[in-house]
């Protein structure tokens, strides 16, 4: 809704955020309307209508597709159990990757997060700030948080708390506090720090308000909030536990081990590359959780079928599955779970120059025939025995955002016709194709090798790598002309509701400034059309803004997309009130284990 001076107001009742839990009289609830809520035809997002909620125990089954309401009575105890990709560098936001695969849900568990994206609608709800305004460009909002909470040390949950949180993802940027004093030196070095450039001021205005004020218009700001900077650390337990020196590192302070947040959990133990365990916080905000404790542990084979069989042993609880063959597996179960797609979740990036890198990519000419030679069904059919899932589109199942405009086009004519030109103009028909060594990515290296060398192109494989090897080269080393990756624009399969993640992946990527463009594609173009979609209001504007980057990647052809993959967040049928939020991260504070399984 509009305040007088037409801002954006993001409010929402307090108090009846988790009926299950607070017995049989439930009262209203509304639903925080987000930026991309609003309406095409350019009205404000605004306040859902309140609806009644009622009922003495009714809740739903975690997650499930189609799930129906049951009247099953929430069960305390026990210890959930979940299965993630990768093991976090640690449990401090700002040395964590974040998001469910690695390091979000735990992050969630032990700090919360001001906000909550509900994938089902596109809106946000309050958690532990109470509400979000901004002024009518967008370009100042104000967070209001929830009174009487205190971090799990006792310590009291303010602005001032929240300001120091937020800063040190700005740590190190032009006009953040010295980053000595957020113990977050040199610089927050995250993906985070890409989204918080836009953030020119924290400013404390009340004991439970703050203005930030950004420099270029933002609609879904709010996203930012339910993410790793919405997950604030107690400064008391930050200043205790690490140093304020300039040498001292984030990732190196025993808080980043032994964290302290406002969470529905508290850090029990943490085994670097192992597990993390966490226990129930009994002084939570919002009432101590069902479970004793969670505890999260690194897949053996990072989501393949070896999890599949943990969850149908009961070894795992829930678990996350990348592995496409895996999936389809879990799907045949009838695991419940929640599906999402990731839009150029399969894509082979191609080395434009980066980090002035010499590769044979860095002619137009080879990328256009390697780009030619790729036909996305055959790599999808190798790696998953279906060529459902195959796309050569950037933002294809991405409702609100998918322009409609073609990506490349599989033509091994033109392929062999540019690498006779290619090779004329002294180019040796050598390309170097990184992948890592997971059953899939042997497999797409196989569909990758055929079909370039179908078209006359000499493919050098290397699949000896993991995936943090090949992440390393990406990131570091420039050491490929061409490498599997994932772009990864989150799409919710039911909805087809993109959250934030997507413009902060483009940013993070794509855009020419960034010091996380790993392929070195510089394109004036492609910059303004992510500026522009930051501001967009309109379903309208924000498909303008893509279809610019989609029409620039065929041009420039710095990658190939191949495949829009399912990451599945799989559960056994004994787990309920699991809460999904931005990105594939999981809330657990309302999480139960039944006693014995639903049909």
């Amino acid at each position: 809704m509009r305040d007088a001076s037409g801002g954006y107001v993001q409010s929402r009742q307090l108090g009846a955020r988790r009926p299950v839990r607070r017995g049989p009289l439930l009262g209203l609830a509304l639903l925080v309307a987000s930026a991309a809520g609003c309406s095409s035809n350019g009205t404000s997002p605004g306040v859902a209508e309140p609806g009644a909620v009622s009922g003495s125990t009714t809740t739903t089954e975690a997650l499930r597709p189609g799930a129906v309401a049951t009247t099953r009575m929430p069960v305390r105890g026990g210890v959930l159990s979940v299965g993630v990709l990768a093991a976090p560098l640690g449990l401090d936001p700002i040395v964590a990757a974040g998001d469910g695969a690695g390091g979000g849900d735990e992050m969630l568990a032990i700090y919360d997060s001001l906000l909550r994206y509900d994938p089902a609608t596109g809106n946000y709800e309050p958690r532990l700030a109470q509400s979000l305004t901004s002024n009518a460009d967008r370009t100042v909002w104000t967070i209001t948080l929830r009174s009487g909470v205190l971090f799990s040390d006792g310590t009291v949950f303010d602005a001032e708390a929240v300001k120091f949180g937020l800063d040190r993802h700005r740590a190190g940027q032009p006009g953040a506090p010295a980053c000595e004093t957020l113990r977050a030196c040199p610089s927050n070095a995250q993906a985070s720090a890409s989204s918080m450039a836009f953030v020119q001021a924290i400013d404390v205005t009340g004991p439970l308000t703050l203005n930030v004020t950004l420099t270029v218009p933002w609609t879904d700001f709010a996203w930012l909030l339910a993410t790793e900077p919405g997950m604030i650390p107690s400064p008391t337990g930050v200043r205790a536990k690490c140093a304020a020196e300039r040498a001292a590192r984030p990732a190196e302070c025993s808080f980043n081990r032994a964290p302290v947040g406002a969470g529905p959990f508290v850090i029990t133990s943490f085994t670097p590359g192992e597990s993390t365990f966490v226990s129930r916080n009994d002084r939570y905000w919002d009432g101590a959780p069902f479970l004793d404790g969670v505890r999260f542990s690194v897949s053996a084979d990072a989501g393949a079928d070896k999890s599949v069989d943990a969850l149908t042993s009961g070894a795992l609880d829930v678990a996350y599955l990348r592995d496409q063959r895996a999936v389809v597996a879990a799907l045949g179960k009838r695991l419940p779970g929640r599906s999402i797609v990731l839009d150029a979740g399969a894509t082979e990036l191609m080395n434009m120059g980066a980090g002035g890198s010499m590769p044979a990519t860095r002619y137009l000419r080879v990328r256009q025939a390697i780009a030619a030679a790729i036909d996305p069904s055959v790599v999808q059919e190798r790696v998953t025995g279906s060529r459902a899932g195959s796309s050569a589109d950037l933002f294809g199942t991405t409702r609100d955002l998918s322009p409609g405009a073609p990506g490349q086009v599989y033509d091994p004519e033109r392929a062999r016709a540019l690498v006779a030109e290619a090779k004329s103009n002294g180019w040796n028909g050598k390309v170097r194709y990184l992948c890592d060594n997971s059953p899939s990515g042997q497999a797409r290296a196989i569909a990758i090798e055929t079909m370039l060398k179908a078209v006359d192109i000499e493919p050098v494989i290397d699949t000896t790598k993991d995936a943090a090897g090949v992440g390393n080269v990406l990131a570091v080393t420039k050491d490929f002309d061409l490498v599997c990756a994932s772009l990864g624009f989150v799409a919710d399969a039911a909805s087809g509701k993109s959250d934030g993640s997507t413009l902060a992946a483009l940013t993070r990527q794509l855009v020419s400034t960034s010091t996380t463009n790993a392929i070195g594609w510089q394109n004036s173009r492609v910059d303004a059309a992510v500026l522009a979609l930051r501001a967009a209001r309109t379903e309208s504007e924000r498909r303008q803004a893509t279809q610019v980057i989609v029409e620039e990647s065929v041009i420039d052809v710095p990658f190939v997309v191949t495949g829009a993959p399912q990451l599945y967040v799989a559960y056994t049928t004994k787990v309920r009130g699991v809460l999904a939020t931005a990105g594939s991260r999981v809330l657990l504070d309302d999480a139960w284990l039944a006693s014995t399984p639903s049909g």
